[in-house]
C-alpha cells in the first residue's frame, strides 16, 4: 500500500448519517498484486470503522468523481521511501 486517503464529506456524513459509508481511496506500490486480499481489507475496515466502506483504487474512480475526490481527499497514510525525508518530517 502506497497511500490511503479518505474523501467525500466524511465528517459531516458521520455526524448527520451514522450509517453512511466511508469513502477510501488507495494507491498501491507499482507491481503489487491484491487479489482476494482487497475484499479482506474492505471487511477489516468496516469492522474497524463500524460502517460500510467504499474502497476505490486510485485510477478506478469514475471520471465525474475524480475532481471532487481530489478536492476533498485527506491523506491518512503514506508509505515512506527509505532514505527520503519529506519537508514535514524534518
Amino acid at each position: 500500500m502506497q497511500q490511503i486517503n479518505i474523501y467525500g464529506k466524511i465528517w459531516m456524513q458521520m455526524l448527520e448519517h451514522p450509517d453512511s459509508d466511508v469513502d477510501i481511496l488507495v494507491s498501491f506500490v507499482p507491481g503489487a498484486k491484491m487479489g482476494l486480499s482487497y475484499f479482506g481489507m474492505i471487511c477489516d475496515l468496516e469492522d474497524l470503522l463500524h460502517r460500510p466502506v467504499d474502497l476505490v483504487v486510485e485510477g478506478d474512480l469514475l471520471p465525474f468523481a475524480v475532481e471532487s475526490a481530489n478536492k476533498d481527499k485527506i491523506l491518512v497514510y503514506e508509505q515512506q521511501v527509505e532514505g527520503y525525508l519529506r519537508e514535514n518530517d524534518i
